[in-house]
C-alpha cells in the first residue's frame, strides 16, 4: 500500500477523507472540506476550494469517474459538480440542485449516472 503524507508531497489540510477517486492520468482525488488532486509522479497537490474559485461547493460527500473518464462530485451545498479539465475547475451541471447536498454519485450503467441527496434519488442520461 501507499501512505499519502508529507514525506511524498501530500500535505492536505483535510483532516479526513469522505470520498476518493483515481482518474485515467493516475491522479488521485480526495474530498472532504474541499477537493484535493494529488499527482503521485510529481508529488504535488492542487486544492479546489470556494476561496480560489475552482470548486463552488462547501465540501465533498461523494465522487466517481464515469466510463467516459469524467469526474463527478456530489457537493455539500453545491449540487452535482462536473470537472472541466480545460478550465481546471468544477461546474454545477444541474442549477436547480445548486443548494442540495448531493451525498451519492455513481455510474448506474454505461449511459446513466445515479446521484442522490437527503430526500431523492436521481438518474441522469449521459447521452
Amino acid at each position: 500500500y501507499t501512505l499519502f503524507d508529507k514525506t511524498n508531497g501530500f500535505n492536505d489540510p483535510n483532516e479526513f477523507v469522505l470520498a476518493m477517486a483515481k482518474d485515467r492520468q493516475g491522479q488521485y482525488w480526495f474530498g472532504a472540506h474541499h477537493l484535493t488532486r494529488y499527482d503521485p509522479d510529481r508529488k504535488t497537490a492542487t486544492y479546489y476550494t470556494r476561496d480560489n474559485g475552482k470548486f463552488p461547493g462547501r465540501g465533498v460527500w461523494a465522487m466517481t469517474v464515469d466510463n467516459r473518464q469524467r469526474l463527478w462530485v456530489g457537493a455539500s451545498r453545491g449540487g452535482l459538480q462536473l470537472y472541466d479539465p480545460a478550465r481546471d475547475r468544477f461546474r454545477n451541471v444541474l442549477p436547480d440542485t445548486a443548494m442540495n447536498n448531493i451525498m451519492l454519485v455513481g455510474q448506474y450503467d454505461k449511459d446513466h449516472l445515479l446521484f442522490g441527496d437527503m430526500k431523492n434519488i436521481y438518474i441522469m442520461d449521459l447521452n
